[in-house]
């Protein structure tokens, strides 16, 4: 059940952990955005099984003297961009289309401010 779809997204058909433990999102560039409900476009380098490609994601951005908070609705991106194709609909056959390349995935960003020592 959950642990087996877990377990299968860890091996090397997805995201292959052993070898790529982590992904990251580098921030470059932070523009206003037109759009009401997202007034922010963070857009950056996202690096997933050692593939990077650039990404913009709206975001609902709240910055304080505190803190900066960002949240984003879903954004989607394309799996095999990033090297994960088992069971692509690009791959043409029938069997293969089992599962959709186009991924919805969501980001929220909290940020405390430092103190600055004195």
């Amino acid at each position: 059940a959950k642990s087996d779809l877990e377990s299968h997204l860890k091996d090397s058909d997805f995201f292959e952990v052993k070898k790529y433990p982590t992904g990251t999102f580098v921030i470059d560039e932070v523009l206003p955005s037109k759009t009401p409900d997202f007034n922010w476009i963070v857009s950056g380098e996202l690096t997933l099984k050692g593939k990077t490609n650039r990404v913009n994601i709206p975001v609902k951005m709240t910055i304080t003297d505190k803190e900066i908070n960002a949240e984003s609705a879903n954004f989607v991106i394309n799996r095999t961009q990033w090297g994960i194709n088992f069971q692509s609909g690009l791959l043409g056959t029938t069997k293969d289309k089992l599962i959709e390349d186009i991924v919805p995935i969501s980001l929220t960003i909290r940020a405390e401010r430092k103190e600055e020592k004195k």
